[in-house]
């Protein structure tokens, strides 16, 4: 059987080196005089940690059953690496954790559409996805979707890698969750465990 694992944190990387270079709840109109504005409510962190979960430093998120961090792979700019035990269609899923501190901390909306740009740059095709909640902080995120050279083997595979853009004290947070195309729908349930199990250390 074909075992392909991708970079998916040297593909988080560079997303955040091209950002170098969501809203959450609508916002609600409020009316003083004659004069209209708009007021959006502050997001609400959560610092509960989830049972079983595992702190990668300023997070935690309960890891999938027999994933495994993959520590050669975290850098300074991929604070987390995590793999499953083995490929499916092909391919070893993953999860990674990108971070990145830019001033001035640009808008969810200029990361995304800036990180799609990229993507597309690399001959990705790119799909928008519903804004969610990760940790209680608002996210936005795409699909990329893109064919890379098999290993030991003629022909492409095609991935499928899930972004979300989230910011919290200052920092910006790329999750990216990749797998073939072909797993994906299969795998989403495990992605949302994860983000939906995610906490912050810090308010």
């Amino acid at each position: 059987m074909l075992r392909r694992r991708v970079g998916a944190g040297a593909a988080a990387a560079l997303t955040l080196a091209a950002l170098t270079a969501c809203s959450g709840t609508p916002a609600a109109n409020t009316t003083s005089g004659d004069a209209t504005t708009l007021s959006t409510p502050a997001p609400t962190p959560v610092t509960s940690t989830a049972a079983g979960a595992s702190v990668y430093g300023a997070y935690a998120f309960v890891q999938p059953a027999a994933w495994i961090v993959d520590a050669g792979r975290q850098t300074k700019g991929v604070t987390t690496y995590l793999k499953a035990p083995q490929p499916v269609s092909g391919v070893i899923p993953t999860f990674t954790v990108a971070t990145s501190t830019v001033k001035p901390v640009p808008s969810l909306d200029d990361l995304a559409k800036q990180g799609a740009i990229t993507a597309r740059q690399r001959s990705a095709t790119v799909t928008d996805v519903a804004d969610r909640l990760i940790g209680g902080e608002p996210a936005q995120g795409y699909v990329v979707t893109s064919s890379t050279p098999k290993t030991g083997a003629t022909g492409t595979q095609a991935l499928s890698q899930t972004q979300y853009f989230v910011i919290h004290d200052g920092t910006i947070y790329v999750t990216t969750f990749t797998s073939s195309t072909a797993s994906a729908a299969s795998l989403k349930p495990t992605q949302d465990a994860i983000l939906a199990s995610w906490s912050w250390t810090t308010p």
